[in-house]
């Protein structure tokens, strides 16, 4: 009888170390915020683009003009592709 006390123990101890290593090793706990390292995944930081544009007036695909930091400066959007294409928003619809 004692055997089998300590037969369940060990089962419930068993059980319980292979549950918290699965809920461990779950998605949700892959959600967390990952790493500073991990986050950029060789991607460049926005702030390079918008230091090579910044305060800058440019002649857009489509042929309109746009004055960047300027509060009457047109919006732009860029399209992803092949080949990038930036053109005003009015242009866009």
């Amino acid at each position: 009888m004692n055997q089998e006390l300590v037969m369940k123990e060990e089962n419930a101890m068993n059980h319980e170390n292979v549950t918290k290593e699965k809920s461990e090793s779950t998605p949700e706990a892959s959600k967390a915020a990952p790493a500073i390292e991990d986050r950029n995944n060789g991607y460049e930081d926005i702030e390079k683009l918008k230091a090579l544009i910044r305060n800058g007036k440019y002649l857009l695909d489509c042929g309109h003009h746009v004055t960047l930091n300027h509060n009457l400066g047109n919006d732009i959007a860029i399209l992803n592709g092949k080949d990038l294409k930036i053109i005003c928003t009015l242009c866009l619809y």
